[in-house]
């Protein structure tokens, strides 16, 4: 038996019933670890993405009208509905075979980030807590911006953070890391808004920004993603009472005395292009 499904409202239908069958299974593998001998969430992880994702493009390619849809949206739903499936099959099947040929260069060399999910180098020399995020499970963080962060009408960031944590599973780690997030996030936007124009005027001092961003990141980075690797409520708090909840202080204190300016669209602001393009222009600036 079927059951025909309101186009206006498939999207966060499938959204929830994708995320409710993997949390499902992350509880059950969160009660009993050792009851599977193969770990096939992290499959499951990737269907989802794919599935909502499919989705919410169906959506945008039957239901709004292409002048109400983001760039991003605009360039997945000139596609026809029907080629949707095919492709995020494919994908499915390419990530799970570790394919991700992306066609040639204008050089001629082979492109193979089609579906990267890391850039080591931009993770090592990352300057704020967005270009680290931005290049690390890159696939992950197109998801959720084009099914939560681009649609979500209540703060964004937080609702990206949320279902972030609960796509990764049950662990109150996962919770307190994305929490923790937001802060960290929220005042490394407002330093960048603020203070890295007193950087930009010589060559050395936008290096000495660069070399104070970049220890700060790193060091904001292992701070928060500490009770990830915890899991643990309990070692999580215990580890951020030995530090003072001192990265929870600073954020906070820095949104307080900082002044709020209207954001820019910048190479490090979110980008409106879709993942393949972003993954290019990384190559390009690489070579």
């Amino acid at each position: 038996m079927f059951f025909m499904v309101d186009p206006r409202r498939i999207q966060i239908y499938t959204l929830l019933i994708t995320m409710v069958y993997l949390t499902f299974f992350h509880v059950r593998r969160y009660a009993n670890p050792f009851v599977d001998e193969l770990d096939f969430t992290v499959a499951l992880m990737t269907l989802t993405q794919k599935m909502s994702r499919f989705a919410f493009e169906y959506h945008d390619g039957t239901v709004r009208s292409y002048q109400s849809l983001t760039p991003t949206q605009k360039s997945l739903a000139i596609k026809r509905p029907k080629y949707y499936f095919a492709w995020t099959l494919a994908d499915v099947i390419n990530n799970a075979a570790g394919f991700g040929y992306n066609g040639v260069l204008d050089y001629g060399e082979e492109r193979w980030d089609l579906l990267s999910n890391l850039n080591i180098l931009r993770i090592e020399t990352a300057t704020s807590f967005k270009m680290y995020i931005d290049n690390w499970n890159i696939q992950t963080a197109v998801w959720l911006k084009e099914v939560c962060y681009d649609r979500s009408p209540f703060n964004p960031l937080l609702s990206t953070f949320i279902l972030s944590a609960a796509w990764h599973g049950v662990h109150p780690g996962y919770y307190f890391t994305f929490l923790t997030a937001v802060p960290v996030t929220l005042a490394a936007r407002r330093v960048r808004q603020t203070i890295r124009p007193w950087f930009q005027h010589t060559s050395w001092s936008k290096l000495i920004y660069s070399l104070i961003t970049w220890l700060c990141t790193q060091i904001a980075m292992s701070y928060t993603v500490a009770p990830f690797i915890l899991l643990g409520l309990g070692p999580s708090l215990q580890l951020y009472r030995s530090l003072g909840f001192c990265l929870h202080i600073i954020p906070l204190v820095l949104l307080l005395i900082l002044p709020n300016r209207k954001r820019h669209n910048t190479e490090e602001g979110s980008s409106k292009q879709p993942s393949c393009d972003r993954n290019y222009n990384h190559l390009k600036k690489e070579t």
